[in-house]
């Protein structure tokens, strides 16, 4: 074969593949999805890379020499829920898993910075609902496996005001409030906020942030992303299990509605956060693809986990 016929034939082999991760990565989105078709023309770019199956054996060795496991909690995607399954790898190993570094440091101070190395010795699990920049220099040596799960940027804002809102505290009382003026001062004020748990700060937050981690999880794919944990963390079907955490608040506050106009507001304050997702779709369905058999041989055998003590559950979240 010329040549040239080696590279057609290779156009032939690929470009199913580059169709099937574009289509999964695109066509399944929210009735309140922030990602729209304009959204993936002006980021199309993050989609023009060839993807073939010779990725799968460099994605199936992520894990490979990997002593730590650092999984940042970003704030209503499923993060209490991950918990779950970290706590219950903690306890099979033998460690301590608090499912809450804020806790946690409030009571020991154990990861500021002086003490953090003497705590790693005793643990290979850590979480952090703080912000990235607290623990990148520390994570950031290649003993450590890397988790972040991401959500659609306005289903997860959202979900935060909903939280705040079935809150009955005065200093949340805003997030009950329909005025215009009031909805836009929470928008900037929560502007980018899943850049804060993937990127050393927000100036420096961009679709190429997520290199840094081994494994990018989507809350929309919440079944396949536990399982895709628990393929990497090699924890066998029989002891992964799906944690439905923060699922419902019996009487919520009725938020208020977003306005197109918001809508259209919070696309111009949060275009770094819709880029970071567009990318994490990108990158977890190329994970699935290549890992999709796996995935679905766990699915079927994985039953809903019946023990979730020990992981703090916020009275005013629901999914």
């Amino acid at each position: 074969m010329t040549v040239r016929g080696k590279k057609i034939g290779l156009l032939f082999v690929v470009t199913p593949v580059v169709f099937l991760v574009y289509y999964y990565a695109f066509s399944q989105k929210g009735e309140d999805s922030i990602i729209l078709d304009q959204d993936i023309h002006e980021y199309s770019h993050l989609t023009t890379e060839i993807f073939d199956y010779t990725q799968c054996t460099a994605i199936r060795s992520r894990g490979k020499g990997k002593k730590y496991v650092f999984y940042s909690h970003v704030t209503k995607a499923g993060g209490t829920s991950v918990y779950v399954i970290l706590q219950r790898e903690a306890e099979r190993r033998g460690q301590t898993f608090e499912g809450n570094s804020r806790v946690l440091y409030k009571r020991t101070g154990i990861y500021s910075k002086a003490n953090i190395h003497q705590e790693l010795a005793r643990r290979s699990l850590w979480a952090s609902e703080l912000p990235f920049r607290n623990f990148e220099k520390i994570v950031s040596h290649s003993a450590w496996f890397k988790i972040v799960m991401l959500r659609d940027p306005l289903e997860r804002f959202n979900s935060y005001r909903q939280m705040r809102a079935n809150t009955p505290k005065a200093v949340w009382d805003e997030y009950r409030s329909p005025a215009p003026s009031v909805k836009r001062g929470i928008i900037r004020s929560l502007a980018n906020l899943q850049c804060d748990f993937v990127s050393r700060d927000k100036s420096s937050c961009d679709a190429k942030s997520l290199n840094f981690w081994e494994l990018v999880l989507l809350f929309e794919e919440f079944n396949s992303s536990i399982a895709l944990i628990c393929i990497f963390l090699k924890i066998s079907d029989k002891n992964c299990c799906l944690p439905f955490v923060n699922m419902k608040k019996r009487d919520s506050f009725p938020l208020p509605e977003l306005s197109s106009s918001d809508k259209r507001y919070f696309k111009k304050m949060n275009k770094q956060d819709i880029m970071l997702y567009v990318q994490a779709r990108r990158k977890f369905y190329t994970t699935l693809s290549c890992l999709k058999s796996e995935v679905n041989s766990y699915l079927s055998n994985m039953k809903i986990c019946t023990n979730v003590s020990g992981v703090k559950i916020n009275p005013g979240s629901q999914r």
